[in-house]
């Protein structure tokens, strides 16, 4: 069945602002190459989104060449500003963001959620901070963004019973945004949020296809496939860390297990030793030569972490396998177990799966993915209104 002019052209508009925004400085020539378009379509559709103020020629000095050369096109800086929340268990943080992925802003506020309450409090809080900072920079945002765990639906912006909340079941957070704020908010899970901001404005600019791996205190997994954020039939996708394995985990002896139990391991272990995860402690404490059977504990677990990530990957066959959070700060303690394991399990031999490190400070990379979110729907939306 053919499609109608009209959603042709609305596909081919978002198409256009994309590459843009992961590619600037293309000229029209280049775009309908690399998009495979007509040059009188793209002209047409640049045209539109130089009327509306979203795309601007970019200038050259032509002084001295023959004839006219091609003029590059960008998205101009200040097509859109965006506010980006990442609404975790134990901490809430945001950004404020421009088109270019230029973090403007940024703040986290370390208090519990567990209570749907007091993640309301700290949703609207962080979001007022992050408007009253854009105030000062003499900006109105245009959108706000929310990163948070799956389950969720996206066009209804409410999040459903995600695993130790309990209490967030049916969580209707972009509407509550909405409403005290008066901006368009847009949910995404939080894993898609950070594979989303590394596929735009981090390293996985040049990828069409990668995995994008978040340790931290859980671990979310963002999956992108042809360039898109893969998001399953039901909303979620990626979330490996629920896989169930026959056999005995580290230190307990159930017939199965999952990364959740050996991290629910790893955080018990930490709280009877007084360690902040994430924090320089931990890796002092490893290096010690008296806690050696601490260290090994941590190889088993950060092999583990390796096998279950070369098992995605073979699944998937992505180009990269991107890894983020606050366990990467731990360095060679961390990626030597990790990475050992996980190229040793490669399917590929001549052509292996890259590793490579996240492009964005750990404890706001949520907050960045929730942004660039909410910044392609608005620009989107405002290119084909």
């Amino acid at each position: 069945m053919s499609s109608r002019p009209e959603d042709l052209r609305i596909r081919n508009t978002s198409k256009i602002v994309k590459t843009l925004i992961i590619n600037p400085n293309l000229s029209r020539v280049e775009l309908a190459r690399k998009l495979n378009l007509t040059k009188t379509t793209i002209s047409s559709i640049i045209n539109k989104l130089i009327s509306l103020g979203i795309v601007e020629e970019i200038e050259k000095d032509n002084s001295g060449s023959i004839g006219k050369s091609p003029v590059p096109l960008r998205i101009k800086s200040d097509a859109a500003s965006v506010i980006g929340i990442g609404l975790e268990r134990k901490d809430t943080s945001g950004v404020l963001l421009n088109p270019d992925g230029k973090v403007l802003e940024s703040i986290i506020i370390h208090e519990s959620n567990r209570k749907k309450e007091d993640a309301t409090k700290n949703l609207l809080k962080v979001i007022e901070i992050m408007l009253s900072k854009a105030h000062e920079h003499g900006i109105e945002p245009n959108a706000i963004g929310i990163g948070a765990p799956g389950p969720i639906d996206e066009k209804a912006g409410v999040i459903y019973s995600p695993s130790g909340l309990p209490d967030w079941e049916n969580f209707n957070v972009a509407q509550i945004a909405q409403d005290a704020f008066n901006r368009k908010t847009y949910l995404i899970n939080d894993a898609d949020g950070g594979a989303l901001a590394e596929r735009f404005f981090g390293n996985g600019k040049e990828l069409s296809s990668f995995v994008d791996i978040f340790f931290d205190e859980g671990i979310g997994c963002g999956i992108v496939l042809n360039g898109e954020i893969y998001r399953g039939a039901f909303g979620y996708s990626g979330e490996f860390d629920y896989l169930a394995f026959l056999g005995k985990s580290i230190g307990k002896g159930e017939d199965y297990f999952s990364l959740e139990k050996v991290l629910s391991e790893l955080h018990i272990f930490l709280g009877k030793n007084q360690l902040q995860f994430g924090s320089s402690d931990i890796k002092e404490y490893l290096e010690n030569s008296k806690n050696m059977e601490a260290k090994k504990k941590f190889e088993e677990i950060y092999t583990e972490l390796g096998r279950i990530a070369s098992i995605i990957s073979n699944l998937i066959g992505p180009e990269a396998v991107i890894v983020s959070g606050r366990m990467i700060e731990l360095g060679e303690l961390f990626m030597k177990p990790f990475k050992d394991v996980f190229f040793k399990l490669q399917f590929g031999r001549e052509k292996k799966v890259r590793l490579i490190k996240g492009a964005f400070p750990q404890n706001i990379t949520y907050a960045i993915g929730a942004a660039t979110n909410a910044l392609l729907n608005h620009v989107i939306e405002k290119s084909i209104a």
